[in-house]
Parts: C-alpha cells; sequence; structure tokens
C-alpha cells in the first residue's frame, strides 16, 4: 500500500470512519460509515470465524469460549475484553488494542499480533505456537504456562513479561533488563 493511502486509512480510524468502505456504509460498518461500537457487549459463546471486525471497538465486551478463528480484529480495540477460552487460531490482531485483556487459555495457533499492544495482558496457558508477535508490546503481560515454540516471536517489547512455567523449547528464560 502506497503512503498516501495509509496516511488516509490512518486519519479515517482517528475520525472513527469505518476504511473498508471509506466512509459510505457497508456490512462492516452496519451502513452508517462508522465504526461498529460493541463496547461491554456480551458475546460470550459466539460463532465469529472469518468476521470482518477492522477497527471495531470490542472494548470490555465478553468473548469468552467465542470462535474467532480466521477474523479480521486489525486494529480493534480489545482493552479488558475477555477472550479466555476462545479460539482466535489464523486471526489478524494486527495492531489490535488488547491492554489488560483476558486471554487465558485462548488458542491463537497462527494468529497475528504484529504491533498489537498486549500490555498487562493475561496470556496464562494460551496457545501461541506459530504467532507472529513481532513488534507487539507484552509489558506486563502474564505469560505463565502459555505454549511458545518459535524464537523469532520474541522480536517484541517484553521488559516486564511474567515467563514463569512457561512451555517452550527455544524461548529466553529471563529477560536481560
Amino acid at each position: 500500500m502506497s503512503d498516501a493511502y495509509n496516511a488516509l486509512y490512518d486519519e479515517m480510524y482517528d475520525a472513527g470512519l469505518c476504511k473498508k468502505c471509506q466512509g459510505k456504509g457497508c456490512k462492516t460498518c452496519n451502513q452508517t460509515g462508522e465504526l461498529l461500537n460493541l463496547r461491554n457487549a456480551d458475546l460470550r459463546g459466539s460463532d465469529l470465524r472469518g468476521a470482518d471486525l477492522i477497527g471495531v471497538d470490542l472494548s470490555g465486551a465478553s468473548l469468552s469460549g467465542s470462535d474467532l478463528e480466521g477474523a479480521d480484529l486489525t486494529r480493534a480495540n480489545l482493552s479488558r475484553a475477555n477472550l479466555s477460552k476462545a479460539d482466535l487460531s489464523s486471526a489478524n490482531l494486527g495492531g489490535a488494542d488488547l491492554r489488560g485483556a483476558n486471554l487465558s487459555s485462548a488458542n491463537l495457533r497462527w494468529a497475528d499480533l504484529f504491533g498489537a499492544n498486549l500490555d498487562g495482558a493475561n496470556l496464562r496457558r494460551a496457545n501461541l505456537t506459530g504467532a507472529d508477535l513481532f513488534g507487539a508490546n507484552l509489558d506486563g503481560a502474564n505469560l505463565e504456562g502459555a505454549n511458545l515454540d518459535d524464537p523469532y516471536q520474541f522480536r517484541c517489547s517484553r521488559a516486564y513479561v511474567n515467563w514463569k512455567n512457561r512451555i517452550s523449547r527455544n524461548a529466553p528464560q529471563k529477560d536481560s533488563k
């Protein structure tokens, strides 16, 4: 994508406009042209496989046990959301805000978390096998018992990560900071 397109995309996001339809109205934004707001929604156990949820506000939402396999949650706001035991395998969470989110026992196998903010997130017993964590912020995240298998997953900010009892063959034992 061009720099001009990315600048327009960022400007639309900041203005709260849907990027898919460029503010004209589509299924993703419920025909309003504005980002879908599902703050604090109760979506436990929902089938959202492959859903287009780009930029959607799901902050504080309960998605425990939901199926989000292959969903596009690029730049979605999932801060403080409950995603425990959710299936997020192969989901795109690039640039998503997951600060303080509960992802305990979630399946994030092959998920794209490129540049995601996981500051203070609970990833206890989460399956992160093959997940892309490049550029992700994991400060204060709890990865106790998480399944991590790839040394390249650790090209991220991890100053205060709880690595205790994680399941990994190649992960660093302790951060050097």
